[in-house]
């Protein structure tokens, strides 16, 4: 059972930071390919190739995965759906679309581990990397991407060392039932997970504390008799460190969480979701809670949401700029027609007339695409602020149906 000290709560508190590049994986494959399982990643029947492509190139497949997951949710949102694209590449402005994850990802690692991020000492970690890959010119956030991609890995690595296997070795004199032992570390290990998502959760009902404590006391003691050989019922941590062999065991109880969770919020249901995929997403966070991790993706999306998309949405500019050249065409052209009145116009002057007239019917559709366009991210705002859990997928809703996140109420950057 993970013991808590000062430097544990640091580390979970205060992640480090992780290179692009690994001499040696942080994680199994095996690790690898549950995560991908668990996610219902469309990745997942490539997994062994994916993994191949990436350990090519030196890439971390941990850090791979993690960028995997900020980019398009283990490939089942967003563009990435359709164009099997690992890290959502463009280039020239497009986003690239491959023939198969493999080929995603061996593009995806071919990126990361060249001269513009792993050769490059300013973009060549987990937090470095998002402000070249993730400006904030594209309306992102490099702060909360890099400890998003921190956090992630974290959780792979702990992930990794808990699906790993776990020898139980007696003090000396002492004999083991390695089958029960085994059993009841993953019980106590269980049960330390249910505690951590009530310390990260909201809304949740402190009684529960107890039961989960009770249950770790009582396991820890079992484990304890079945490593030295004590009577459960009179073991002390002195005791049992000399006791003779005993075959004294106690049932593990049966446990009553829910295996599944629902909820609704005005009138909106959310779930039924399975029990063991919300753990999952929780453990997946690593050092941050879900409420911070959903803070995170709302405060994202708001920063795409503003006018300032506009310059992208219509490469003429912005509104109060188009309207100012609109008024100087506008100008320009009842200078021509006033300079014109009463003359016959020659050819170079009717093409430069025509000229003005197409720049302001030009002008005029680009004040309405803009116009139309910030009217939509006006609604898109709006939607965000009512419901922004609806803009998200599986992940988010599972936290709200297990009651951690509440819909609509977010801290704003």
């Amino acid at each position: 059972m993970p013991t808590l000290t000062l430097t544990s709560i640091k580390e979970a508190l205060f992640p480090k930071d992780y290179t692009i590049l690994d001499k040696v994986p942080r994680i199994q494959f095996t690790t690898f390919e549950y995560l991908l399982k668990q996610a219902k990643s469309p990745a997942y029947p490539e997994a062994q190739k994916c993994w191949n492509a990436i350990r090519a190139h030196g890439v971390d497949p941990a850090f791979a995965l993690a960028q995997f997951r900020q980019e398009s949710s283990y490939g089942t949102a967003g563009i990435a759906v359709g164009n099997k694209s690992w890290g959502n590449i463009r280039r020239g402005g497009v986003f690239v679309s491959y023939s198969s994850w493999e080929a995603g990802a061996e593009d995806y690692a071919a990126l990361v581990s060249g001269y513009l991020y792993a050769g490059d000492s300013s973009f060549n970690t987990a937090r470095k990397l998002p402000y070249r890959y993730a400006p904030s010119a594209d309306h992102n956030n490099p702060a909360n991407y890099g400890r998003n991609l921190v956090a992630f890995i974290g959780a792979f690595i702990t992930l990794d060392k808990s699906l790993a296997p776990k020898p139980v070795t007696p003090p000396t004199g002492g004999t083991v039932s390695t089958d029960r032992a085994t059993t009841l570390a993953e019980a106590i290990q269980k049960r330390v997970g249910y505690i951590q998502a009530l310390l990260v959760g909201r809304n949740m009902d402190p009684a529960a504390y107890t039961d989960h404590l009770n249950a770790i006391s009582t396991y820890t003691k079992e484990l304890q008799a079945v490593a030295g050989g004590a009577p459960v019922d009179t073991a002390t941590p002195e005791s049992l460190a000399a006791a003779p062999a005993s075959t004294t065991t106690v049932p593990v109880p049966a446990t009553q969480e829910p295996t599944s969770y629902q909820r609704t919020i005005a009138g909106v249901t959310y779930g039924p979701y399975n029990a063991d995929q919300v753990k999952a997403i929780i453990a997946g966070l690593g050092g941050i809670t879900p409420q911070q991790y959903y803070d995170n993706m709302c405060n994202g999306i708001m920063a795409g949401l503003t006018p300032a998309r506009l310059a992208e949405i219509n490469a003429g500019g912005d509104v109060p700029t188009l309207q100012k050249q609109l008024a100087d065409a506008q100008a320009q052209l009842a200078s021509l027609n006033a300079s014109e009145e009463g003359h016959s116009q020659t050819a170079q002057q009717i093409a430069e007339m025509s000229s003005v007239e197409n720049e302001i019917a030009r002008l005029q559709t680009a004040i309405n695409t803009n116009l139309d366009a910030q009217r939509t991210i006006i609604g898109q705002q709006q939607e965000l602020a009512a419901n922004p859990a609806q803009l998200f997928g599986n992940e988010i809703l599972m936290l709200v149906a297990a009651g951690l996140v509440t819909p609509g109420v977010w801290n704003r950057a």
